[in-house]
């Protein structure tokens, strides 16, 4: 959306919550469009047993960026990983 303007200086002079906003609502709608993009490439591909509609698809693709990664240590496998290193930084001299 924003790309659409060559000057964006008025945003500049937005309350800061306006301003915020604006370009949030304008991300959101950049993603829509290259989220239709993709279904559209997708969507000749669909029959009636594989069809997926655009708002499930954009969904699913939500869902996936959003979701956390699970961590693959513990906090204290992290702990000690990191004594680890200062321990090697300490020995070789590289704190006095």
């Amino acid at each position: 959306m924003l790309s659409q303007y060559s000057n964006i200086d008025f945003i500049m002079h937005l309350d800061i919550d306006e301003g915020f906003e604006m370009l949030k609502k304008a991300n959101e709608k950049q993603n829509d469009s290259i989220l239709w993009d993709m279904w559209l490439v997708k969507y000749p591909w669909m029959d009636k047993d594989n069809f997926v509609s655009f708002n499930d698809f954009k969904n699913n693709i939500l869902k996936k960026v959003e979701e956390p990664k699970k961590p693959t240590k513990t906090k204290q496998q992290i702990i000690a990983d990191s004594e680890k290193i200062v321990a090697a930084w300490k020995k070789g001299g590289g704190c006095k």
